[in-house]
């Protein structure tokens, strides 16, 4: 899991909100935590992961 330990960065709620990440809200509640902060590159790199593993 990528986890940012600095403050910088935007909340799940914040992505969730944001128009950028619309049609990715569904992919947001599943790979993002509640109470961590990550960068939109984070974000993206753990949506693109989730997406890339093998159903089970």
């Amino acid at each position: 899991m990528i986890k940012s330990k600095n403050k910088a960065g935007f909340s799940k709620e914040q992505f969730l909100n944001s128009d950028s990440y619309a049609d990715k809200r569904d992919l947001l509640q599943t790979v993002l935590k509640d109470d961590e902060k990550y960068t939109a590159e984070q974000a993206d790199k753990l949506i693109s992961a989730f997406l890339k593993k093998e159903a089970k």
